[in-house]
């Protein structure tokens, strides 16, 4: 899961409407004898506040350290014990009793977001009670042609040097075949929006998305891609919209450029098929566009980064790897962590096996250390603020 710098956190909570809807779906929700558990929470605002409207009770899991900042909060705020902080990952977590209500916002710009969906998956079907609500419950997902010259040629033009004749066509291919934040006005837009894809949390079962649809060209103007945005449904009648237009929230919207800009006439029509497909822990991504008499294209994000051909042969299933001295260190530390060297010894030993790397003992210890953050095994810390 990924994590974010405390003031990432505060432009989340300090997301007016974002923030206004979620804690109205809590007033809906929350009773005396509700016990919520929030996920991926952070520093554990929805938690706070489910607790200080009155719930039975309230669990917040977070593998990130800004768990504390929540810690911290309830102590000051007169919430002591109201809150049970669980600092790990939700796969890991187990519950004496299922929630009645799952909150979460594990979403990026877009909610096809790293693990978010299966996390989703398993908290529903492990942690929540049959019957039980979660807030949200559906994501719809929207896409319009875009008329968008300065984003696309803030995106082009540095690749094309006049003056020395240079042209870096592979650098355009990788910045044309990925995502990129936009702001567009709404008359930005060539087309109508067409929701491509609905989430419904209830009920998903999978974190691959697939759509093909078509879109009708309503202004005439040179289209240079795709905008992506979602609105969310958080309980009946309560959400909020990113939509073009609506007030900028914390998640932006999204861009996906065609390989050349073309001309649209009103009319026009533009079939598509975007594919979304998590891929270990990032998704890749896949928009073909057809534009009849004028375009055609096929993209994917997996042509966002250069290919360089020693990478792509370590892909391959038939490659034999063997560690590099990284690898060499990292095993070298890992096969020490038994439970009984401490992470001091770990270092001497460390630089006595690879002095060349560690000429002084800071530099082994700072090694030995950040190893043993990522995958030390300390059991999931339950508190009570």
């Amino acid at each position: 899961m990924a994590s974010y710098p405390i003031a990432g956190y505060g432009s989340m909570v300090g997301d007016g409407p974002r923030s206004a809807a979620y804690l109205a779906a809590l007033r809906r929700l929350v009773t005396p004898q509700t016990f919520l558990l929030e996920l991926g929470s952070g520093p554990a605002f929805f938690a706070l506040a489910a607790a200080r409207m009155g719930a039975r009770r309230v669990v917040a899991v977070e593998p990130d350290a800004s768990l504390q900042l929540g810690k911290t909060a309830a102590r000051a705020c007169g919430l002591d014990g109201a809150v049970e902080f669980i600092r790990g990952l939700s796969w890991d977590c187990t519950l004496d009793e299922p929630a009645d209500v799952l909150v979460s916002d594990l979403r990026g710009a877009l909610p096809l977001y790293e693990q978010h969906i299966p996390a989703v998956i398993d908290a529903r079907k492990r942690l929540l009670k049959p019957g039980g609500v979660m807030i949200g419950q559906r994501d719809f997902l929207y896409a319009a042609a875009v008329e968008a010259s300065e984003t696309y040629a803030e995106l082009t033009s540095p690749w094309r040097n006049a003056e020395f004749d240079l042209v870096f066509e592979e650098a355009s291919r990788c910045v044309l075949n990925d995502f990129h934040r936009i702001d567009p006005k709404p008359e930005q837009l060539l087309t109508a929006p067409v929701c491509w894809a609905v989430l419904d949390y209830r009920t998903i079962d999978s974190p691959d998305v697939s759509a093909m649809f078509e879109m009708r060209v309503k202004r005439g103007g040179v289209g240079h891609g795709l905008v992506l945005w979602f609105d969310a449904e958080l309980a009946p009648g309560i959400g909020f919209s990113n939509a073009p237009g609506q007030p900028k929230l914390v998640y932006g919207r999204r861009f996906l450029p065609w390989l050349e800009p073309v001309a649209l006439a009103p009319g026009d029509g533009i079939q598509l098929e975007i594919h979304a497909n998590l891929v270990g822990k990032e998704y890749i991504w896949r928009w073909n566009t057809e534009i009849p008499g004028k375009a055609c294209f096929q993209q994917s994000t997996f042509y966002s980064q250069p290919l360089w051909k020693e990478d792509l042969r370590k892909r391959a299933g038939n490659y034999a790897p063997s560690l590099n001295e990284d690898g060499e260190i990292a095993a070298f530390v890992l096969s020490r962590m038994d439970g009984a060297s401490t992470v001091k010894e770990i270092a001497a030993a460390l630089q006595a096996s690879f002095p060349a790397r560690f000429k002084d003992f800071k530099a082994a210890l700072a090694k030995a250390g950040e190893l043993a953050r990522a995958f030390g095994n300390i059991p999931l810390g339950r508190e009570q603020a």
